[in-house]
C-alpha cells in the first residue's frame, strides 16, 4: 500500500526505459484480472478485518507469529521470534499505510474515504501509544506476545521507525534520542552511551544482549547461538548494526528535533566513510 502511494505520488507512470507513454496506475491489471486498486482495496481490507486494524492497532492473528518462543519473526528481523502478535514494527507500517490510503483517495476524489482513513489514523497513533511506548524506559517496546507478556530488548530502529511515522511527540522523541545518543542510560542495556553507535555508520540493533532471552532468538540451527556465532556485536540482529535504519535514524531527527540535529547526525556519517 505505501509503495503504491510513493510510485503514485514520483509520477504515476508505468513507462520503461526509452519508452513515452504512460498509463493510469489504478486501471493495470494482474493475471487474474484485478486492478492496482482492487488489490489495495483487498489488502487493506484484511488489515482492517482480520488483523483487528479497524479497531486502531493491528493484533497478528498467525499462530506462527505469536510473538513467543515458539512462533517465529513476523517481519525482516526473522532472528527476533518475539517480533509477532501484536508487534510495534508492523503497526508503524499500519499506520503508514493508513496516511497512504488517505492520500490515493484524495488523489481519486473521494472524500469519504479520505476522512475515513484520517480518523482512523488518529486512533491508531493513540492506541500505537498505548500499547508501545515504556513511560519508564523512555522508549518504544517491541511486541506484545499473545499472553500479554511486553517485550522490549532496546530495539532501536523501531523507536526511529516510529519518530519518522509521526508517531512520537515532542517529549518521547527528545526521551529516545538522549537515550540514542548515551545522554541517558536505561537499567539492564548491555549498550549504553556512545557504545551505542559504535559501529559509526548506524546505532546498534538492539540494546540488550539476545543472551538474556536464548530462547526468542533463532540461531539458524545453532550457529547464531547469542552465546556463540551470534554473540552481541557479532550479528547484525544482536547487537550489530544495518545501514538502512540510519534513513530512518535521520529523518525522524529531522522530523521531531529539527534540521541542526539531523544535519550533526549526518556529518558523523560522513565522517565514517571518509
Amino acid at each position: 500500500i505505501n509503495a503504491v502511494r510513493n510510485f503514485l505520488f514520483q509520477r504515476n507512470s508505468l513507462a520503461t526505459y526509452g519508452e513515452t507513454a504512460t498509463d493510469d496506475l489504478f486501471r493495470v491489471e494482474n493475471l487474474l484480472g484485478q486492478s492496482v486498486l482492487e488489490n489495495l482495496e483487498k489488502a487493506m481490507n484484511y488489515n482492517l478485518e482480520a488483523l483487528d486494524g479497524k479497531s486502531g492497532l493491528l493484533t497478528i492473528k498467525d499462530p506462527r507469529n505469536d510473538g513467543t518462543a515458539d512462533g517465529v519473526s513476523s517481519n525482516y528481523w526473522d532472528a527476533y521470534d518475539f517480533m509477532g502478535y501484536q508487534s510495534a514494527y508492523e503497526n508503524v507500517l499500519f499506520y503508514n499505510s493508513l496516511k497512504s490510503m488517505a492520500d490515493i483517495y484524495r488523489w481519486l476524489g473521494d472524500a469519504e474515504k479520505v476522512s475515513y482513513y484520517e480518523s482512523l489514523r488518529v486512533t491508531a497513533k493513540e492506541r500505537f501509544n498505548q500499547t508501545f511506548w515504556d513511560a519508564e524506559k523512555g522508549r518504544y517496546i517491541s511486541s506484545i506476545d499473545i499472553n500479554g507478556k511486553k517485550n522490549d530488548f532496546g530495539i532501536t530502529f523501531i523507536s526511529f521507525l516510529a519518530c519518522e511515522a509521526g508517531l512520537a511527540d515532542a517529549d518521547q522523541a527528545r526521551q529516545i534520542y538522549d537515550w540514542i545518543d548515551g545522554k541517558r542510560t536505561i537499567a539492564g542495556d548491555t549498550s549504553t552511551g556512545s557504545d551505542i553507535y559504535a559501529f559509526g555508520y548506524a546505532a546498534r540493533s538492539n540494546t540488550v544482549d539476545m543472551k538474556a532471552a536464548p530462547d526468542l532468538f533463532w540461531t539458524h540451527g545453532g550457529q547464531l547461538d547469542p552465546s556463540g556465532g551470534g554473540r552481541y556485536g557479532n550479528n547484525i540482529q544482536n547487537g550489530g548494526a544495518i545501514f538502512y535504519t540510519t534513513y530512518y535514524d535521520i529523518m525522524g531527527r529531522l522530523k521531531t528535533l529539527g534540521a541542526d540535529n539531523a544535519y550533526d547526525r549526518f556529518l558523523d556519517i560522513v565522517e565514517e566513510f571518509k
